[in-house]
C-alpha cells in the first residue's frame, strides 16, 4: 500500500509500516513538513496514497466524546503517559496507536501490500 505519514506520526510507526512491505512517504524533515491539511490532501490524491496523520485528531476525538486522557488510557489498557505521548506526536508503538484507535472507536484498515510476481 502507498502511504503518506505526516510529521505527527511516530517514526517507529512509519518504520513498522515499511517493515510490513508498505511504500511509506514520511514528510518529516522534508519541504512538505507543516503543509496545510488541504494542500497535503491534494498531494495524497495525486499520489494515490493513504494518509496517516494524528494532527491532534486524537485530542479532538477524545474531547468530542467528553473523555479524559485517563479514561481513554484505561479503555486502551495503556498508561496515561503513553496516551499523552501519542497525542503530542511523540514516538509510540503501532500496538499503542491501534489500542487508542480502538478505545476511541476509530476504524483503522491496514491491508497487506499487493504482491505482483514478475515472469522471468
Amino acid at each position: 500500500m502507498r502511504i503518506i505519514v505526516d510529521e505527527n506520526i511516530p517514526l517507529m510507526t512509519a518504520n513498522e509500516l515499511r517493515s510490513l512491505g508498505h511504500n511509506v512517504m514520511d514528510i518529516r524533515g522534508t519541504d512538505l513538513e507543516g503543509t496545510d491539511d488541504k494542500e497535503l490532501w491534494k498531494i495524497v490524491l495525486k499520489e494515490k496514497r493513504l494518509l496517516i496523520t494524528t494532527d491532534k485528531g486524537f485530542v479532538r476525538n477524545r474531547h468530542e466524546k467528553c473523555l479524559s486522557q485517563r479514561e481513554v488510557a484505561k479503555r486502551a489498557k495503556i498508561t496515561h503517559q503513553q496516551l499523552s505521548r501519542l497525542e503530542n506526536g511523540i514516538n509510540c508503538t503501532m500496538a499503542t496507536f491501534l489500542k487508542v484507535c480502538y478505545a476511541l472507536g476509530i476504524k483503522v484498515d491496514i491491508e497487506p501490500p499487493k504482491i505482483t510476481h514478475n515472469a522471468a
